[in-house]
């Protein structure tokens, strides 16, 4: 997926891909991909075992994952609804609320949010970069 310059790009990629081979036909997992543009996706397998993207909403909305399969939920390790989920969607909520009001974001504003929300000092600075 390194190779792609945007979200379409790795879809057409994975696409072309024979899953069932490369991973023994048992990929559980997904991938989070995003791009300079702001479009993002989650790559995983759904119910009937196919390949399936979760697509990010068009415009300034997210696109979230954490431990449970977003297209197959009902796959997962964790309880369905992860409490990370909830939590992180809530947080980028807040942020996009923020945003609308004005119009961007600062570091310090990233700091005083991410510490609200419980994160440590060297999440902040990596979520920063």
């Amino acid at each position: 997926m390194r190779k792609c310059a945007t979200v379409e790009e790795a879809i057409t990629m994975a696409s072309s891909y024979d899953w069932g081979t490369l991973y023994s036909g048992k990929f559980a997992g997904q991938y989070h991909l995003a791009d300079a543009t702001g479009d993002a996706v989650v790559i995983g397998f759904g119910s009937d075992g196919e390949l399936a993207f979760t697509r990010k909403a068009k415009g300034d909305g997210h696109l979230v994952s954490t431990n449970f399969n977003r297209a197959f939920p009902e796959n997962r390790y964790v309880p369905y609804p992860c409490p990370r989920f909830a939590r992180a969607s809530e947080m980028l909520e807040r942020i996009n609320k923020e945003r609308s009001r004005h119009r961007s974001i600062s570091p310090p504003f990233w700091m005083q949010f991410m510490k609200r929300g419980g994160a440590s000092i060297p999440s902040i600075r990596t979520f920063m970069i």
